[in-house]
């Protein structure tokens, strides 16, 4: 089976494929901001936002073909199937075969349809797809510089204010509603990855005549799938439980799917024991709940682990807003702000995971355009604050 480590370490792999396209962009857009505020004709700057709209779809497209995201997916998932095979002692068939080719393509099409709905959030608070908000920030610093109501400046300040703070967003254009780019990777992509693992262990199930499962347990577990992992159940029992992909079981978050780490693997009740006795898996859970304590608030083991991935993500959106305002004019207060909050994030980050014996990882709080230099004077600025 599919360990809790081997997991977190394919989910942060596609994780990853997030990252270049929204610090594409975010760079993208202040610079066609920044030009739009110098242009002084009205004909001059129609016929650059014409060039401006066209280049940002196609240089979109480039990216993703440079960073061989298709690729990124493939080896993902052909290394999460073949852990699942190498676990049960299995040979691959044609039947696996045949899932995992159905996985890569469905997942490959999510990641397509999902830059397709790729936005942000525009200078009036109002979140379009990637042109359309191409064409209002450009529009608000044009014509602001234009009107004399802004300084060129505050107008490159205030057209990009709303991407820089919520970063790029996925538009669902049914509802309205919309969410970060890396949330809706994981909840798509992960998922995908999840329900394929399901489907392969299913397989494994049938060749091998089994008449029931054991769930994966592990350290750190969610309060929801507590109760369960490490458990065997019958077919009949598992299906209760954990319901079809089409159809709700007792849980509301199906085993491998938004974000969950266990896996099912199929077992012969009454031949093969649970890998985890009964109080094995009762220290577990008191070791999750005596937790951590950290600037006077307590957080079990599974909330520190989220805690964890909180400051990660925080520490990633201070070094864009880092290199945001390092682009932008006239903003040196609101970068040296950046800078020291950036300092005092990475020194939480460390702080938190010591207290709570949790690993740091340097690989999570990597963004593309933020390198040692930057990282150098932020620390610089915060000796001198």
């Amino acid at each position: 089976m599919i360990t809790p480590e081997q997991m977190t370490a394919l989910q942060d792999a596609l994780e990853k494929i997030a990252e270049p396209v929204t610090d594409y962009i975010i760079k993208d857009v202040i610079r066609r901001i920044m030009e739009a505020g110098q242009i002084t004709r009205t004909a001059e700057y129609l016929v650059k936002q014409a060039f401006w709209l066209r280049n940002s779809r196609d240089g979109l497209i480039v990216l993703l073909r440079k960073k061989n995201v298709p690729k990124a997916i493939i080896n993902t998932f052909t290394k999460a199937a073949d852990i699942v095979y190498k676990q049960m002692g299995a040979e691959p068939d044609e039947i696996s075969d045949d899932i995992l080719k159905a996985a890569i393509k469905l997942a490959t099409q999510n990641f397509t349809n999902l830059t397709q709905t790729i936005g942000m959030v525009d200078p009036f608070g109002v979140a379009l797809p990637m042109q359309q908000a191409y064409r209002s920030c450009t529009d608000y610093a044009f014509k602001m510089v234009l009107s004399g109501a802004q300084s060129y400046q505050q107008a490159c300040y205030e057209a990009s204010k709303n991407l820089i703070d919520q970063g790029v967003r996925v538009i669902d254009y049914e509802s309205g509603r919309h969410t970060s780019v890396d949330a809706a990777i994981r909840r798509n992509i992960f998922g995908g990855m999840g329900l394929m693992v399901e489907q392969l262990e299913e397989h494994l199930h049938d060749q091998m005549g089994a008449n029931g499962w054991e769930l994966s347990a592990h350290e750190a577990c969610a309060k929801d799938h507590e109760p369960y992992q490490g458990r065997q159940f019958t077919n009949a029992q598992y299906e209760r439980l954990n319901g079809t992909a089409t159809s709700p079981g007792i849980l509301k978050r199906r085993i491998g799917t938004l974000n969950c780490k266990h896996i099912a693997f199929p077992v012969i009740l009454g031949v093969q024991k649970p890998i985890y006795s009964q109080k094995e898996l009762a220290d577990m859970r008191a070791r999750n709940r005596a937790g951590v304590t950290f600037e006077g608030k307590h957080y079990t083991m599974y909330e520190a682990t989220q805690m964890q991935r909180q400051i990660e993500r925080a520490i990633r959106n201070q070094k864009r807003r880092i290199t945001a305002f390092e682009q932008l004019p006239g903003q040196q207060d609101k970068l040296r702000a950046a800078r020291i909050k950036y300092i005092a994030l990475s020194r939480k980050y460390k702080e938190f995971s010591s207290v709570a014996g949790l690993r740091t990882q340097d690989a999570r709080l990597l963004v593309e355009d933020f390198g040692p230099s930057q990282e150098r004077r932020a620390y610089q600025v915060e000796q001198s604050a």
